[in-house]
């Protein structure tokens, strides 16, 4: 049997348990990120009265959350009684940062934790498990939640994307095919990046259905073609470059070996293959990941991967990881045909 030197651990505070077992300051924290709170107090000192007014909530409600809130750091208060962010809670008004896009409060997320159980016993998904349906089904059938989806995440892409494109040593001419685009941000940032290169958008179609005004606004809807289709099915052939940006995360070991082998069946001997994706246990920001992988598990029967199951994962699917380069947020991981 271990024994356990009791003198050199930590003393546990109530704070210390708190932190563990509290599930309401992440629900208070997207709730008022997603009614606008947060934004409403912005840097001033301003009273609960006034902000709920403006925001038409409940005020009492809203000085309780507040007062929640404030426990942990996140709003402070002054002596004439008025509220105002912390640095803390100033991270948390909408926009471009680290929380772009993933603080948003959605009742369908919720429903799937609540089933997390039976993802702890048979390894499925609890949001399939509760709707009876996948995740990506259930959004094209729900076309206010899919709305909501698609600016979460073309805000995590740009955030994501701001310091992460450049990184990448992108060719100075061919074709770029960015698989499961979506918004198709990724594909207009690599563009102008390399002025000489041409993209091709692919997705499913209801994912792509603003891409052709969005690109429109850009000035690049000649060097762009928007390609419907499935990437179970097939994706275009020949490309030099194809790129998929936080889509492996979102299958299995088996489905994710599926779509690469998809691709890998397109690649020509002088294609590669970019994933943007995180490497965990690699980087500053890999704590938060840990978290996220359950949250994919749970969601969409997903995961985060560490190298070696990058590695791994490229490996059955008739590829070799040859580069791995880290960026602030994510990591470009390049691949070639296996010999």
């Amino acid at each position: 049997m271990l024994s356990v030197d009791q003198s050199s651990q930590k003393p546990v505070s109530n704070t210390d348990i708190s932190a563990l077992l509290d599930f309401w300051t992440p629900l208070l924290t997207r709730l008022c990120v997603e009614r606008g709170v947060f934004d409403a107090y912005g840097d001033e000192w301003r009273y609960d009265d006034d902000v709920a007014r403006s925001l038409e909530v409940n005020a009492d409600v809203l000085r309780r959350i507040v007062r929640a809130l404030s426990s942990r750091d996140v709003f402070e208060e002054n002596a004439e009684g008025a509220h105002r962010l912390t640095p803390l809670g100033r991270v948390l008004i909408p926009g471009p940062g680290p929380l772009a896009g993933v603080s948003g409060f959605t009742s369908w997320d919720l429903h799937a934790w609540a089933e997390a159980e039976h993802t702890l016993l048979t390894g499925e998904a609890g949001f399939h498990h509760h709707y009876g349906t996948d995740y990506f089904t259930w959004l094209s059938d729900h076309k206010e939640a899919f709305a909501q989806f698609s600016e979460a995440m073309k805000q995590r892409t740009h955030n994501l994307l701001v310091s992460g494109i450049s990184a990448y040593p992108w060719p100075s001419a061919g074709t770029v095919v960015d698989v499961g685009g979506g918004s198709g941000y990724l594909l207009s940032a690599v563009l102008r990046e390399r002025p000489s290169l041409r993209g091709i958008l692919f997705d499913l179609p209801a994912a792509l259905a603003d891409a052709e005004e969005y690109y429109e606004s850009c000035g690049l809807t000649d060097r762009v073609t928007i390609a419907p289709g499935d990437v179970f099915d097939g994706v275009p052939p020949g490309a030099e470059i194809y790129v998929l940006a936080s889509v492996l995360h979102d299958w299995s070991d088996d489905d994710a070996t599926r779509i690469l082998r998809t691709c890998r069946k397109s690649m020509t001997p002088s294609s590669t293959l970019v994933a943007y994706e995180t490497v965990l246990g690699e980087g500053p920001e890999s704590a938060m990941y840990y978290g996220l992988d359950l949250h994919l598990a749970i969601l969409v029967n997903g995961r985060e991967r560490t190298r070696p199951e990058w590695s791994s994962l490229f490996g059955r699917a008739g590829l070799r990881l040859t580069k791995v380069i880290s960026t602030p947020g994510l990591s470009w991981l390049e691949a070639v045909l296996a010999e």
